[in-house]
């Protein structure tokens, strides 16, 4: 890719940038500690906020197995494939 169409592209998103920046910043919601009134309701509301709905569970359903010998098994029986997860490393991913 030519130098100038990288320019010019770097100049469109700066040129983006610029025009969002001019915008009001509606979504930045600054608060301070003494503006939230921790009680039962700002509880029970905060809480259904960060709660998974049902539908976002349903993963939990799925008979997940840590052996390839009875996923394979699984697998022939219902006719579906196998999600294989394999890693090398700290289980956490904390490499």
């Amino acid at each position: 890719m030519p130098v100038t169409v990288l320019r010019l592209i770097l100049l469109q998103f700066s040129l983006f940038g610029l025009i969002q920046a001019d915008e009001p910043e509606a979504a930045v919601v600054e608060t301070s500690r003494s503006d939230i009134a921790l009680d039962q309701s700002s509880f029970d509301a905060i809480r259904q906020l960060i709660h998974p709905a049902p539908e976002e569970l349903l993963w939990q359903q799925i008979p997940w197995t840590t052996e390839f010998a009875t996923a394979s098994k699984r697998s022939r029986e219902s006719g579906r494939p196998i999600l294989m997860i394999s890693m090398n490393g700290n289980l956490l991913g904390c490499t």
